[in-house]
């Protein structure tokens, strides 16, 4: 499919509404737009979903990553400490501003 699309002003920003008969194709709402110089130095815009994760819990990996260190952690008992120990002021400037509350 082609499409031919006016570019529209939208904020300081230049925007295109993409057809819906294209996005009920997409996986996701995320999308990754690429751009690129043609050899004959045209420009080459392309836009596709995303295949990222949109957080770290979505990646598949995550479950993974995290049993390893559930695993690692009642294996070695003796290796865990309190975070109050290592959580000094190089830690506390470093997070600073930080919003460290889970719900939004």
């Amino acid at each position: 499919m082609k499409f031919k699309k006016k570019l529209f002003k939208h904020g300081g920003s230049q925007a295109v509404v993409i057809p819906s008969e294209l996005v009920k194709y997409f996986p996701t709402h995320n999308v990754v737009i690429r751009f690129q110089m043609s050899e004959d130095n045209n420009p080459v815009i392309t836009i596709h979903p995303s295949t990222e994760p949109d957080t770290i819990e979505k990646d598949p990996l995550f479950a993974v990553f995290m049993e390893a260190l559930y695993k690692h952690a009642m294996e070695n008992p003796d290796m865990l400490s309190d975070g109050s120990e290592i959580y000094n002021d190089e830690v506390k400037k470093l997070l600073e501003g930080v919003d460290d509350d889970e719900e939004e």
